[in-house]
């Protein structure tokens, strides 16, 4: 009975092992969700973009990059000329 216990209720010494790994766990996370917005916010600024029109097109990056994509590739004019 004492092993079942002590699986479901981790003595104070094996939760301070996870504490740091949490951690670094949130800030590698938040690095990584922040990098792709300020990237796109970079690159808008450098497109000639205002700082507030820039901010707002890092915070839909998704959306931003697909208008980037069809403002430089045209796809549907390509797609049309090769058919």
């Amino acid at each position: 009975m004492e092993d079942i216990t002590l699986a479901i209720h981790p003595s104070v010494e094996d939760t301070h092992i996870v504490d740091p790994l949490l951690l670094i766990g949130a800030a590698l996370g938040a690095v990584a969700l922040l990098t792709l917005p300020t990237l796109t916010a970079m690159g808008a600024r450098r497109r000639g973009l205002r700082v507030y029109e820039s901010l707002l097109a890092g915070v839909f990056f998704p959306l931003t990059w697909a208008v980037w994509y069809l403002q430089d590739e045209h796809p549907y004019r390509r797609s049309r000329h090769q058919a």
